[in-house]
């Protein structure tokens, strides 16, 4: 058996010193007592834990994240965390989500708008960027399998005209494929430098949420409810706002919200080796809005917006079988909003995304060391279901019983929807990997790992198509007019052109590889870790070569002072939606009713990933760790440079518009973080404290906080642009989204007699500069080296930003029964924290987080 020092050094290697906070010293702990992080979140560690048993060195390292089970900590000093399912339980989020549980980590920056005053009813996890990655260059993994959404990540979008997409086109979602609540899961790990060659398809960072095995003891149960509604907040609305009372479905507001959350649990033991647990979590919201149109009476129209998003999981889990350990686990996971566009009556749709997962992993010790073996199937989908597939452009009010206007004296209305849109994917997933026994080579002992892991699949794009009437040529009034809205009339009236968007379906097959293989080689008090990862896809065939590198220095042998530094390359995915899209419409017009249609125009519009190499990036990185007592301090620097990010460029040539990926998105992030971590006992109450301070810089050439689609093709300059009224090139633009100079977090729980929970975070941000863009209609007073006119910017600079949040929980114990009541205040102290700025006609306005918000829930365990 190695030392723990050979640990230490290897757990360092892969995510920055992990600090330990234990309630005992460790060189008591026994197998039974302690929980090891192994820094690949596969959590096997039975080395380390034989290691903690003989006691070697008195300790074990901070590397090995150990905690008893009362408040668990587990931190890195700059390079990554570890929060364990106490944590999660007593952290005061919005959504209950992966990535909200990482607003304590400094490094780890958040899109501004996530906590909008404006978008109060929403449930989606936030966004989250990584050494200056975009939030969907991030790797989400669920146990070790991926939970990547690369159907189409760019977001949701904050309004509903966002989120309808129109006619045909794509259905865009968020970067995690299943939006997964905390109360399944056991642990979440995440890493932000010096990343093992086991991670790829990144270059932001790994977050590898670890779903909840079996207790074995006995069958236990839990249930709870959580409630909040908009008269328990208070809203910040921008100037443009001020009628809340009628906020509209296109105003990106949303004044009036219920959300309600339930989860439930049933686990145990189903034999002597195997385990069991059932567990359920759904998230359900609530948003009343008024349409933009008036009906007869001069009245809007209201309606009333869900959002749901459902987790179930069943989980079957091995126990002390030897050396083998394995889990076969069942999740459905949808995600649906109802929506309805602002304008036209009688368009209603959904969205809906997430899907199936069914994964078996095992592991066993061979002869030569621990083979993971990990299968997993797929099924995930972005899609529209839409309540027409037509839509009509000024139908005249009060002919033939058309009842509406799209405003309180208008004379004319819409009606209808772009129809149906769906985007599903199939994969299967495969992973092995082996870390061997330790090898003794003179004075020099070699920890090996080498895996591979693929995937295989098809993506499907179908679209029912639809056609838009009226749209240039108006509607004509003839009540005589029959022929149904197939033929273009509705209530007594007829169109003179058509525009039909034609039904598409397209698929795709894919698929991606990967090996990899690295030497965490231990001479005394030093480690070096080469490792290399060497992946390929059928997108692109392209052969991509990740060199890792990583070296630390344990200085006094003791563990007490580590300094280490890396070089690692990283190589992301690409994006499936434009490898299947395709978008054709063609123009018709007549003279009367009973005419027969002419074609006038066509349109074409080709997806494609062109001749796409693999976006990369390319990290250095030095740091230290101090440890004594009980107290764990850090300082990293981190230099990353992200290369050939994808942007699209679009050319029309003969009515056909080419929109091919490129590689001209570039990124470069430099960020150093400072933390401290302590635990400690006051007797009748025990703390856990910590505190971590990033300084950071962000320079991009990708516009908006989704980078791969640059949708403004070709009508404005890809080169240069106009910032407070001097002509700039577009690189020399300041990042305008997760781009904050100075983020300061701490972060505070307190177990007090044992019945009482408290967790407290606080996060400060440094406003940084951002843009604003000209009002709809300026004029532009530049052009671009490619001759077309350049987008008008005015810098923008935040104030900065301050919020504190407090969840409060109080056990009731009777025998084996617990009820637990718990309180949950968000922005404690009713910051009017400015978040965005929103460009709308003729104005620009500043939106703001939401104020002082209460969450209230209530437990029952046995």
């Amino acid at each position: 058996m190695i030392s723990i020092l050979t640990k230490t050094a290897l757990a360092l290697s892969l995510a920055s010193p992990i600090s330990a906070l234990a309630d005992d010293d460790l060189s008591n702990a026994t197998n039974e007592e302690v929980v090891v992080l192994d820094a690949n979140s596969e959590n096997v560690a039975a080395a380390r834990k034989e290691a903690v048993a003989d006691g070697e060195n008195g300790a074990i390292s901070n590397a090995d994240a150990t905690v008893l089970d009362e408040i668990v900590v587990t931190d890195t000093a700059g390079g990554g965390a570890f929060i364990d399912q106490n944590k999660l339980r007593n952290l005061a989020t919005p959504t209950n989500s992966i990535t909200d549980s990482l607003r304590s980590r400094s490094n780890i920056q958040f899109f501004q708008g996530s906590r909008s005053s404006a978008q109060g009813g929403e449930i989606a996890p936030p966004q989250i960027s990584i050494a200056g990655g975009r939030h969907y260059e991030n790797n989400f993994m669920l146990s070790g399998i991926s939970n990547n959404n690369n159907i189409n990540p760019l977001g949701l979008g904050t309004s509903n005209e966002a989120r309808s997409g129109g006619k045909s086109a794509s259905v865009t979602g968020e970067s995690q494929s299943f939006f997964i609540d905390t109360s399944l899961v056991d642990s979440v790990a995440v890493y932000t430098e010096n990343i093992s060659a086991e991670y790829g398809s990144f270059t932001g960072g790994v977050v590898d949420a670890k779903l909840r095995d079996a207790r074995d003891d006995r069958w236990h149960i839990m249930a709870k409810y959580r409630y909040t509604k908009a008269s328990w907040a208070e809203f910040y609305p921008n100037d443009t706002q001020e009628d809340i009372e009628y906020a509209r479905s296109r105003d990106n507001y949303q004044p009036e919200f219920n959300k309600y959350e339930f989860n439930a649990a049933l686990d145990g033991p189903v034999g002597d080796h195997v385990g069991a647990i059932f567990s359920y979590a759904k998230q359900h919201s609530k948003v009343p809005l008024w349409s933009e149109y008036f009906i007869n009476s001069g009245d809007k129209e209201r309606q009333t917006q869900y959002r749901v998003s459902e987790n179930f999981m069943a989980r079957l889990n091995t126990k002390d079988i030897d050396s083998f350990d394995s889990s076969l686990t069942f999740i459905y996971a949808p995600y649906t909003e109802y929506l309805f566009q602002p304008r036209p009556r009688y368009g209603d749709y959904d969205n809906k995304g997430g899907g199936l997962s069914v994964a078996y992993d095992m592991k066993n010790h061979l002869g030569a060391g621990l083979l993971k073996t990990a299968f997993s199937y797929q099924e995930t989908e972005l899609s529209r279901e839409a309540e027409t597939n037509y839509y009509f452009y000024n139908l005249k009010k009060g002919v033939g019983g058309m009842d509406w206007s799209t405003s309180a004296t208008g004379a004319t209305g819409n009606m209808g929807a772009f129809g149906a849109v769906e985007q599903t994917k199939r994969s299967f997933i495969f992973k092995e990997t082996i870390d061997f026994d330790d090898i003794a080579t003179g004075f020099v002992t070699h920890e090996v790992k080498a895996g591979l892991d693929a995937e295989l699949g098809k993506a499907h794009y179908k679209s029912s198509g639809s056609t838009t009437y009226g749209q240039a040529g108006g509607v004509e009034t003839n009540l005589s007019a029959v022929g149904g809205i197939e033929n273009g009339v509705a209530y007594g009236q007829w169109a003179k052109q058509k525009v039909v968007n034609l039904p598409q379906d397209n698929e795709v097959g894919y698929a991606n590889a990967a090996i990899f293989l690295e030497d965490a080689a231990h001479i005394d008090r030093f480690t070096i870790r080469p490792g290399v990862r060497v992946s390929t896809d059928t997108l692109t065939n392209n052969i991509d070569v990740a060199p890792r590198l990583f070296a630390n220095a344990d200085i006094f042998n003791d563990d007490a002072l580590n300094v280490f530094g890396g070089y690692n390359r990283y190589y992301g995915a690409q994006i499936l939606a434009y490898a299947i899209m395709r978008d054709s419409s063609v123009t018709y017009s007549r003279a009367a009713w009973n005419a027969a249609w002419n074609q006038t125009a066509t349109s074409e519009t080709r997806y494609g990933l062109g001749d796409l190499r693999t976006p990369h990036s390319d990290e250095f990185n030095i740091g230290a760790s101090f440890k004594h007592g009980d107290a764990i301090f850090g300082l990293s620097y981190l230099d990353r440079r992200h290369k050939d990010q994808i942007r699209a460029k679009t050319e029309t040539v003969s009515g056909v518009t080419n929109r091919e990926h490129t590689n001209e998105g570039k990124t470069h992030y430099w960020g150093a973080t400072a933390s401290a971590a302590i635990k400690y006992d006051l007797g009748a109450t025990k703390h856990v404290s910590e505190l971590s301070a990033t300084k950071s810089d962000t320079t991009t050439n990708m516009r908006g906080p989704s980078g791969f689609s640059d949708a403004d093709g070709a009508t404005v300059s890809l080169t240069h642009a106009t910032l407070d009224g001097s002509r700039v090139a577009i690189d020399d633009l300041p990042a305008t989204h997760f781009n904050s100079p100075w983020v300061i977090t701490y972060s505070h729980t307190i177990e007090a007699f044992k019945d009482l929970h408290i967790g407290a975070l606080a996060r400060y941000e440094k406003g940084g500069s951002g843009l604003k863009t000209a009002p709809t209609g300026t004029t532009p007073i530049h052009t671009g080296d490619d001759g077309l006119p350049a987008t008008i910017y005015y810098t923008k600079d935040y104030r900065d930003t301050f919020v504190v949040d407090l969840s409060v929980g109080y056990d009731i114990k009777i025998g084996d029964h617990t009820f637990a009541l718990g309180l949950e205040v968000l922005n404690l102290f009713n910051r009017k924290n400015e978040v965005t700025s929103q460009s709308s006609g003729t104005s620009v306005s500043d939106e703001y987080s939401m104020g002082r918000q209460y969450y209230a829930n209530v437990r029952y365990e046995f």
